[in-house]
């Protein structure tokens, strides 16, 4: 029976968050991970109209600790 793993991240305008599950067709799916960041994506678009800087590379930093969780789970694939 082959199990896949899959990770589905969604970025908000205050939170990101990625949830990672294990998938075979005898048992389903089943999740094995769930992890959050808080990040005010939104404070900058609502105020400036773009998001700044230091949001970009904070967002860029944490997409790379859900991209090193990903490896530690051996993540077969992923949607963002």
């Amino acid at each position: 029976m082959a199990v896949k793993t899959f990770a589905a991240i969604e970025v908000g305008s205050s939170q990101l968050s990625m949830k990672i599950y294990e998938i075979s067709k005898k048992l389903g799916f089943k999740e094995l991970d769930h992890v959050r960041y808080s990040i005010g994506l939104g404070v900058d678009t609502y105020s400036k109209g773009v998001i700044g800087f230091e949001k970009v590379n904070e967002l860029c930093e944490v997409l790379k600790k859900f991209r090193f969780k990903m490896d530690e789970y051996q993540v077969d694939d992923y949607y963002a």
